[in-house]
């Protein structure tokens, strides 16, 4: 299990260092921030928090592999209590000590006992909030995974059947050669086979080259794009080509069964979807051949509809 933290622990530190330093102070905020003691104090706190922050992390990491949420969750919540305070405890009044008497100098009449009474339970109830926070992150990770698996698992799937479909094309296509070449004598029968099929890949577009126009097969287009106020053709050979239409309507005279408008910027042909990668809130990220250099995202609101429209759904 992964988890992107980055942000938390430097909020969460600083967030943290400040109650550390500051739970017990009797003084005014305004006259402790003109005083060097202060900042020492903070840089201390912030250093024993990035420390203990480690410290919970590789504990919640070892507990991952050890005692899973989902499997043993009284086991995994004991377990991960007691090994990060029974560590974090003792590095911290050692540390306290330390600091208190040998880094800097109080005055005589400073009295230690109050800073054990004080910031050992606030180090404790705050990184049980960090554990907290660990444990949800897990399991929205957990959840993630999931959604991912059975979406790999409908798309491989889906994958075959199109395999299939497209070998089952490829054997009426010969099947119809066949009757061409070798027509039944039953002239009954003869009638009765279906026309041949006009497939879109048939179908061309007027594009520019230059100062020229020429017409551009739809099996060639990868996808059309947006850049400002131009209209992009890529095709699978990598070139571009400018087109004199907007997206809206271009969406409207493509064949829906082989072209899909991912978002407002760009519609890509089926064979130009390389794989498909969820994200999060129900997002799908596509990444196409060939490259696509901005994001090809589909959101949430249109994402069953582009899985529809690859045949995830039947």
């Amino acid at each position: 299990m992964t988890y992107k933290d980055l942000k938390i622990r430097i909020v969460g530190t600083l967030v943290f260092a400040f109650f550390y330093r500051h739970i017990g102070e009797r003084g005014l905020f305004l006259d402790l921030i003109q005083t060097w003691q202060y900042y020492w104090d903070m840089l201390a706190c912030i250093l024993s928090t990035l420390l203990f922050w480690e410290i919970a992390k590789r504990v919640v990491l070892y507990a991952d592999k050890q005692y899973p949420w989902e499997k043993e969750l009284m086991k995994r919540a004991v377990f991960q209590w007691l090994t990060v305070f029974g560590i974090i405890t003792p590095i911290q009044i050692v540390l306290i000590f330390l600091y208190n008497f040998y880094i800097i100098h109080r005055p005589e009449n400073f009295d230690v006992a109050v800073v054990f009474y004080t910031d050992v339970p606030l180090v404790w109830l705050l990184f049980s909030v960090m554990q907290l926070i660990y444990a949800l992150m897990y399991f929205q990770n957990y959840t993630q995974n999931i959604e991912n698996q059975q979406f790999a698992k409908e798309y491989k799937i889906t994958t075959e059947y199109q395999q299939l479909y497209v070998a089952h094309e490829a054997l009426k296509a010969q099947f119809a050669v066949l009757q061409e070449h070798f027509p039944n004598k039953n002239e009954a029968e003869k009638a009765e086979l279906p026309p041949p099929i006009t497939t879109p890949q048939e179908q061309h577009l007027l594009v520019q080259q230059g100062n020229a126009l020429i017409p551009l097969a739809l099996k060639e287009v990868a996808y059309i794009f947006k850049i400002n106020d131009f209209t992009l053709i890529r095709t699978f050979d990598k070139k571009d080509f400018g087109i004199d239409a907007t997206l809206e309507k271009l969406e409207e005279i493509l064949p829906k069964v082989d072209f899909f408008r991912l978002n407002r910027q760009i519609i890509v042909a089926k064979k130009s979807i390389k794989q498909i990668k969820p994200e999060s809130y129900g997002k799908l990220h596509v990444e196409l051949t060939p490259t696509y250099e901005d994001e090809a995202g589909v959101s949430r609101t249109k994402a069953q509809e582009f899985r529809q429209w690859l045949g995830l759904n039947l």
